[in-house]
């Protein structure tokens, strides 16, 4: 009898005879009432496998779903609230216990696949290896670094695949909500444990993070979720890139469309794009200049500057023939004007072309795409719809208007092969829901507060729309600009909601149209679609050069990688309107926490009573300056 440090006696470790029943449970710990693909994809996988499959899911999870799972699992049982490993035991109730089974794996949706090789030469590898834990890899008691602020807390998962043998089953080992992972915890208490893919082998404490692009081409089956959901800047530290590991998913016989659905629905917009690189540079002569395929095309164009129409039609021109042009506007005058401006066209693209007069400016651009057009978007007419505008700027300068237009035109309709390179894009992925250009940073302030005032009203329009995709914490993956490339279905959860345009009354505190704006993304991404920038080569280079400059003078005052950086300030908050109030602020939320939780909400309040009165202050200095002129002019 072998016994553990503490004296007690441990039960042999055993293999899985070839006649024994085996015990699968699936635990789906997203909390969405939907099923993904890719689980659907694994739970039939491991059908085959298993001699009883138990899935367990939230318990919000709709009846449509239910029954769907059932069809494939012998037991569906539900859990409430976020997953937690003692959730496990419901599937040994379930069940009727884990005795009359030779082996229980436990796993979960934190894994992609399987790859080509199927998952049975996996079960053959487990099989006869004498433990009482087999695991697919290990991870070490190095924990994953949590950034509950930055939207990235650490939760807890289902196992990524741990097999339990009879010995352990009355263990409380498997089932306690601990940081630690198991295989630590069951080496420590004496128990056999078998790693497929050692940490020491791959020379990182978390394989499945750091290294599993070689996990899978040493022969891993299934893909780790893991590396794709990071918080970007601790990824980056580590040079972890979503875009190469997904070429090597592909390689290896995943299905990525699969992966980019989940990570869409699950992922905060902007922190797919860092994770996954997906920004897109067209060189000139990357595609054939000529679109082939068979997309339909559709063009929204808003219209309430007509000077600045012309260069829009212009470059619309790079669009394949017969696309179909929809000019909206409020008012009979420019309408005349747009339709003389189209006809006057020479060699024109477009297919059909018709003008709509909307009967209200309220929402501009947003509006007339979900109110004037909608039908645009749900009647199935179109397979792309491209958004453009040609609005005035009032408040920007000549100069700064004017990079505005080419930042927005060039990178989406900069040539012939620029625009069919971007539809390559659409008929390359399924899933690819938008294209627009990056968040500009030239010219304008939106990086840091692309949000501005919007983000508890997108919150709230979430909610009431059932999106239930992840917001960026500080600024949206959205098209700033308000133009894009679209496919239809991604902006469905937007279009089929009755919007009118006395919701989008500038009167509000909110402005729709701009929030709308922010949320397109999100929206996408609730149903399954994810989206990319895109870049032409010169726009590209200018603005990653300022981008780089103006990077290094921000962390030139802070130490350590730059994950580190940006905790460091976001910990310490605001600047203010700097000076001695906004430093000592930051000083008391990184030395003294507890306490700024107490006196800064009373220093924000003195310091809106100061502005207030401030502001009374000068209001009644100017009346009595008045008042003295005109005593003086009397």
């Amino acid at each position: 009898m072998k016994q553990n440090k503490s004296g007690a006696v441990l039960p042999a470790p055993l293999s899985f005879p070839s006649d024994a029943d085996r015990l699968v449970v699936y635990a789906i710990a997203s909390g969405r009432n939907t099923v993904d693909r890719y689980v659907s994809r694994a739970l039939a996988a491991l059908r085959p496998h298993a001699t009883a499959l138990t899935v367990l899911v939230g318990a919000e999870t709709g009846s449509d779903v239910l029954s769907a799972l059932r069809e494939v699992a012998d037991h569906v049982v539900t859990f409430s609230g976020e997953f937690r490993a003692a959730y496990y035991e419901l599937a040994r109730v379930a069940s009727g216990g884990f005795d009359q089974y030779g082996e229980v794996l436990l796993t979960g949706d934190g894994w992609y696949g399987p790859g080509r090789s199927g998952l049975g030469e996996l079960f053959t590898q487990s099989a006869g290896a004498e433990v009482h834990i087999w695991e697919l890899i290990e991870q070490e008691d190095d924990a994953r670094r949590s950034f509950p602020e930055q939207g990235f807390p650490v939760v807890a998962e289902p196992y990524l695949w741990t097999v339990l043998r009879p010995g352990v089953y009355s263990s409380p080992l498997w089932s306690a909500d601990s940081a630690r992972p198991l295989s630590a915890r069951a080496r420590a208490a004496g128990l056999v444990v078998y790693s497929r893919f050692t940490a020491a082998s791959f020379g990182t404490g978390d394989p499945a993070v750091f290294a599993a692009d070689r996990l899978v081409q040493a022969g891993a089956p299934v893909f780790p979720r893991a590396p794709f959901v990071q918080y970007p800047p601790y990824l980056q530290q580590f040079a972890v890139i979503g875009r190469e590991l997904l070429h090597v998913a592909e390689s290896e016989g995943f299905v990525v469309d699969e992966i980019l659905q989940n990570l869409a629905r699950t992922l905060a917009p902007r922190a797919m794009s860092a994770n996954l690189a997906m920004l897109e540079i067209i060189q000139r002569d990357a595609a054939p200049a000529r679109f082939e395929g068979r997309l339909r095309v559709a063009v929204v164009m808003h219209v309430s500057d007509v000077a600045g129409a012309s260069a829009v039609l212009a470059r619309l021109q790079a669009l394949p023939p017969g696309y179909r042009l929809i000019v909206t506007t409020t008012n009979g005058v420019t309408a005349r004007r747009m339709t003389e401006l189209v006809s006057a066209i020479e060699a024109p693209r477009h297919g059909t072309f018709e003008v709509r007069v909307t009967p209200s400016n309220q929402g501009r651009d947003m509006s007339d795409m979900f109110i004037a057009c909608r039908d645009v978007l749900l009647d199935g007419s179109c397979d792309v719809v491209v958004k453009v505008h040609a609005r005035p700027r009032k408040r920007k300068t000549m100069i700064m208007d004017r990079y505005f237009r080419r930042y927005q035109l060039e990178n989406l309709l900069d040539s012939e092969a620029h625009v069919s390179a971007i539809l390559r894009m659409f008929e390359r992925e399924p899933g690819l829901g938008l294209v627009f250009p990056p968040m500009m940073h030239i010219g304008y302030q939106i990086s840091g507060r692309g949000w501005a005032k919007y983000r508890p009203a997108a919150g709230a329009l979430t909610r009431r729309l059932g999106i239930r995709v992840p917001l960026d914490t500080v600024s949206p993956n959205a098209p700033f600009g308000g133009m894009w490339f679209a496919r239809p279905e991604a902006l469905s959860l937007l279009a089929r909601e009755r919007w009118s345009y006395r919701d989008y009354n500038r009167s509000r505190t909110v402005d729709l149209g701009r929030l709308q704006e922010r949320l397109v993304t999100a929206a996408a991404g609730e149903v399954g679609y994810h989206s990319r920038t895109v870049l032409t080569a010169e726009h590209a280079e200018i603005s990653h050069t300022a981008l780089e400059f103006k990077v290094d003078q921000m962390f030139s005052t802070t130490t350590g990688y730059p994950v580190d950086q940006i905790t460091l300030l976001q910990r310490a908050g605001h600047t203010g309107r700097g000076g001695l109030v906004g430093l000592s602020r930051m000083y008391l939320r990184l030395n003294h926490p507890h306490l700024s939780r107490v006196i800064l909400p009373v220093m924000a309040l003195a310091e809106r009573v100061w502005h207030l009165g401030s502001r009374i202050s000068a209001i009644g200095q100017a009346r009595e300056r008045a008042r003295t002129s005109r005593r003086g002019e009397r």
